[in-house]
């Protein structure tokens, strides 16, 4: 599995329950 594949697969479940609010979306991916 590529390294991108597998960070967007971590970040999966995140994409999913954020993906109706695009601001929370980029909250999530600044975090830690």
């Amino acid at each position: 599995m590529a390294f991108r594949e597998i960070k967007t697969f971590q970040r999966g479940p995140v994409v999913v329950l954020r993906s109706g609010d695009p601001d929370l979306l980029r909250q999530e991916i600044r975090a830690p």
